[in-house]
């Protein structure tokens, strides 16, 4: 059993948030981003993918050109440009794909407390869904007991 926080808007909304390890936050982080709407999270990962795009097209690649590590025979750049390239790209990928699985689930948190959820409790429970079901029967249970008192 997962262990999920409880959000509760002021219009009667719920969530559910497991705490720990996301999955989908480490294996595709840019599209888990923007699936969770984290958008000025989204805006500084995309921005770094694309400025790194942007120095190997302009910084980069004449480099390697003047060096001499351009191979006509394979059109395209040698095994030592495409070395450095490989790991950057890696390293980026694991990185973010580690931040993201580690720190995901605590940026949507924050992301409903930024729009007035209020943590309500924590539940243990197989799924999200499950885990909401649960929050509501004791919610239905404890408004019974007020309305018989």
């Amino acid at each position: 059993m997962k262990a999920y926080n409880i959000y509760k808007n002021p219009f009667g909304m719920l969530e559910a948030v497991k705490i720990g390890w996301s999955w989908p936050a480490f294996l595709i982080p840019g599209f888990w981003l923007i699936a969770k709407q984290l958008w000025v999270i989204v805006g500084i990962f995309w921005t770094i993918i694309l400025t790194w795009f942007f120095i190997e097209l302009l910084v980069l690649d004449p480099y390697y050109i003047d060096m001499g590590m351009y191979d006509e025979y394979y059109y395209g750049y040698d095994m030592y440009r495409n070395s450095f390239d490989r790991a950057v790209n890696m390293g980026f990928a694991i990185g973010s794909g580690v931040f993201f699985g580690i720190q995901g689930n605590q940026f949507v948190e924050n992301n409903l407390m930024n729009q007035g959820y209020v943590s309500q409790c924590t539940i243990n429970a197989t799924s999200p869904q499950f885990a909401l079901s649960l929050y509501l029967q004791g919610e239905s249970t404890n408004s019974t007991k007020t309305k018989a008192s």
